[in-house]
């Protein structure tokens, strides 16, 4: 058992909750080693039974320190990514990145590779996570504000528990919609899923976004689902949208070409005359050019039937 002197700071000093069982704890043994162990039952606000795995704790001295594990039932993380060789996922404000190399290894420390976690807010705000995301030189975290850029602190300085700096640029407030790398840039879709936003990095490592969607501001505003971008043989990002149509954004930047365009493909759905497209994924094709493969509802025969198709 572990019996807990008080219920301060558990669970918001409410004590172990029922919720709890099944919720990892890590527990610093008096030899300064971590240990892990999984509560398997719970017996009052201060006592719990546990699983302790790994090594056996040193002795039956008090814990002073401990620490539940964040992701619960209910309570799993929202987005993930890797970034310096690390595994990062997020939560609310929160980002999460294992150690350096060992994705399984959450164990927070103060070495360079230790596990790290870190609280997003700026700008007088904190703004709930959307995505968080690889690029050039940081870990760009979309929020409900903006997009912020989490690295090291120095030019060229690996992200550690020490060394870091969260930078805000001027861009829009994200919808949790998962952004795509479009080679020199990131496009995202915006808060209201009513317009999409290319994300792009300056020589000084600022970031600015420009609202796309303007160029043909009627699609976009139907509200973009999902994201999808292909670069062979052109590059095209597609993006279903909420009443079943198929938009693409032509996207050749260094050519000055742009364009957007809408596609309804073949069929019928509960009053639609077209099949509703629920999800765009890009593939390597077996040509060398990308595949584009649809999620699409139709109704046949008075029957709701899904099909997965290659374009």
């Amino acid at each position: 058992d572990i019996t807990a002197s008080s219920i301060v700071g558990i669970n918001d000093g409410t004590g172990f909750q029922a919720s709890d069982v099944g919720r990892a704890i890590r527990l610093l043994g008096s030899d300064a080693i971590w240990r892990w162990a999984r509560i398997t039952s719970r017996t009052s606000t201060k006592v719990v039974k546990v699983r302790l795995y790994g090594h056996a704790l040193p002795n039956l001295s008090p814990i002073a320190r401990w620490r539940l594990g964040t992701f619960v039932p209910g309570k799993y993380v929202e987005s993930g990514s890797l970034y310096e060789e690390r595994l990062a996922f997020s939560r609310k404000f929160s980002v999460y990145a294992s150690a350096t190399g060992d994705f399984d290894n959450f164990a927070l420390g103060e070495e360079d590779d230790d596990a790290l976690e870190f609280v997003q807010a700026g700008g007088g705000q904190a703004n709930d996570i959307t995505w968080i995301a690889e690029s050039d030189g940081a870990l760009l975290i979309g929020t409900l504000g903006g997009v912020r850029a989490l690295s090291g602190s120095g030019i060229d300085e690996a992200l550690t528990p020490s060394s870091f700096k969260n930078r805000r640029s001027r861009t829009f407030g994200c919808a949790k919609v998962r952004p795509v790398d479009a080679g020199q840039s990131f496009l995202y879709v915006t808060r209201s899923r009513k317009s999409i936003a290319e994300l792009t990095q300056s020589a000084t490592g600022r970031f600015t976004s420009e609202d796309v969607g303007q160029i043909s501001e009627h699609i976009p505003k139907k509200g973009v689902v999902e994201l999808a971008f292909q670069t062979d043989p052109d590059p095209l990002l597609w993006f279903p949208l909420d009443n079943g149509e198929l938009g693409g954004y032509t996207h050749q930047p260094s050519q000055e070409v742009r364009g957007m365009h809408r596609h309804r493909i073949a069929g019928s759905f509960s009053g639609s005359a077209w099949g509703i497209v629920e999800s765009a994924v890009i593939t390597p094709g077996q040509d060398g050019n990308d595949d584009l493969w649809l999620f699409v509802k139709r109704t046949i025969g008075g029957v709701t039937k899904r099909y997965i198709e290659i374009k």
